[in-house]
């Protein structure tokens, strides 16, 4: 379908009124990424004040940490006076979410959401359609720094979503297709898949791929194996997973296309992005106000610590210097494209192990924490495959774990794992965590042969040397 057909005409009647909202808000973040930083700045850190004074009225959960801290919106004049509110840790998200919501937020309007508990523990939480509107608004707007617009043609190496019904299923097949988005289904690849989905990407001739590392690193491996040259998009853009530079080099040779990076996570949506300077990340700070900080004290440009993240466009469910899970550096040097968005780099990132199946395929890690956050029941989890193929899934449940659930996702597992795979489902109190702090949501012992030197070495990097970049969700 023509690109512009679909912007002008499938777009607006696909998202029901909402698309001119994200189009104009589109517009302005086109804008603003070109003022100069001292007044990026300022204009955030008035969202950041707003968002206080919000959270303080409106949040039981905000108002009361505030006045522990002895502290009001008020008296919050300068980033330095945010150290005084302790970080929010993802247990807090689960144990304090009715209280974290605003009491004027329309509850009609609201829909609850998932984290893909990529560090292990699924989290959720709610947003509206002013949060949504803003956060697409975001995403486009790094699309577009990639070369990329709404309506081109677009190919995602990517887990499809579990749904309750065949309809369901169908119908986002169909509004896919309608938004000229071709899904190749990550969780199923193998050989005999990659030939299959390789023939339809090619006949697609996408002008965007975007995929998780991992799987974009399988897709690229094969096209270089098999020699196809044939597939050139515009450009990629790497997500969910770390980006190394070897896989960088790797999926810019197959593809014969710019690599970007995206870093963001499901609570808070596209934190930052790539351009194609490649000096880091562009913070979308329209968008979020992001610190660094060990402890909870912010430690200088330059110098790596936690990243923390405060959602600016999230006015019924604050999210106010979130421990995110990942470690980063705010850059002090301005990018030479000219953008006055702030620069991060990432310093460590998560691992996702790819899981062997019966079949031969590989699975990717981001399977699990895709699934793990359709059960409330499921507080952290870990997958463990063995050298023999054996699977151990570690499981911290609550009082919402149901029969239901765990039958679900018994078949859930077997049906993506293949039949053969031996898996044992053991309840422990807790998981264990690696010496960096980080919860590895899923581990393989088994060789890979399909890219596995690479998948193997990021492994071992990002355990061994917590001083390589890296990425979240």
């Amino acid at each position: 379908m023509h690109p512009t057909f679909v912007r002008k005409v499938i777009l607006p009647l696909l998202m029901r009124g909402t698309w001119p909202r994200v189009v104009r808000l589109r517009r302005d973040l086109e804008a603003s990424q070109w003022w100069p930083r001292e007044r990026v700045l300022e204009e955030q850190w008035r969202k950041v004040q707003g968002l206080l004074r919000r959270a303080e009225e409106q949040s039981p959960f905000f108002g009361e940490r505030l006045a522990a801290a002895g502290l009001s919106a008020a008296g919050i004049q300068s980033p330095e006076n945010l150290e005084g509110i302790p970080p929010l840790e993802k247990a807090e998200l689960q144990e304090a979410r009715e209280r974290i919501l605003c009491r004027d937020a329309d509850r009609a309007r609201l829909t609850m959401s998932a984290t893909g508990g990529t560090t292990g523990e699924p989290t959720r939480y709610y947003w509206d359609d002013d949060y949504w509107c803003a956060s697409s608004a975001v995403t486009l707007r790094a699309y577009g720094m990639a070369g990329f617009e709404m309506g081109d043609r677009h190919c995602m190496v990517w887990g499809t979503a579990f749904h309750s019904s065949r309809r369901a299923a169908w119908m986002e097949t169909l509004q896919q297709r309608l938004k000229n988005v071709l899904v190749v289904p990550g969780f199923e690849l193998s050989r005999d898949t990659l030939a299959f989905w390789t023939d339809r990407v090619r006949r697609q001739r996408p002008v965007l791929v975007e995929g998780y590392t991992s799987l974009l690193v399988l897709f690229a491996t094969w096209l270089l194996e098999e020699g196809i040259e044939d597939i050139r998009p515009r450009a990629v853009i790497s997500s969910a997973e770390k980006l190394h530079d070897f896989q960088r080099e790797l999926i810019g040779e197959a593809l014969g296309a710019p690599v970007f990076d995206r870093y963001g996570s499901r609570e808070v949506g596209c934190i930052a992005h790539e351009c194609r300077e490649g000096r880091g990340l562009h913070v979308n700070s329209e968008h979020v106000y992001v610190e660094i900080v060990r402890g909870n004290e912010k430690v200088p440009p330059g110098e790596s610590g936690e990243i923390l993240v405060t959602c600016l466009s999230n006015q019924v469910f604050p999210f106010i210097r979130y421990r995110i899970g990942d470690m980063g550096t705010l850059v002090e040097e301005p990018c030479p494209c000219g953008r006055g968005l702030p620069l991060l780099k990432l310093t460590e990132g998560r691992t996702h192990d790819l899981l062997t199946t019966s079949r031969g395929t590989w699975l990717p890690g981001e399977f699990f924490p895709h699934l793990m956050k359709e059960f409330p029941g499921v507080a952290a989890f870990q997958v463990h495959q063995a050298a023999d193929l054996s699977v151990t899934v570690r499981l911290v449940t609550t009082a919402a774990f149901s029969p239901e659930q765990e039958a679900a996702m018994r078949r859930e597992v077997e049906k993506a794992l293949g039949p053969g795979i031996p898996v044992t489902y053991e309840r422990v109190s807790e998981i264990p965590r690696t010496a960096s702090g980080k919860l590895r949501f899923t581990v393989s012992e088994v060789p890979v042969d399909l890219a596995r030197g690479s998948a193997a070495r990021a492994a071992s990097e990002s355990e061994e040397e917590p001083g390589e970049g890296g990425k979240g969700p």
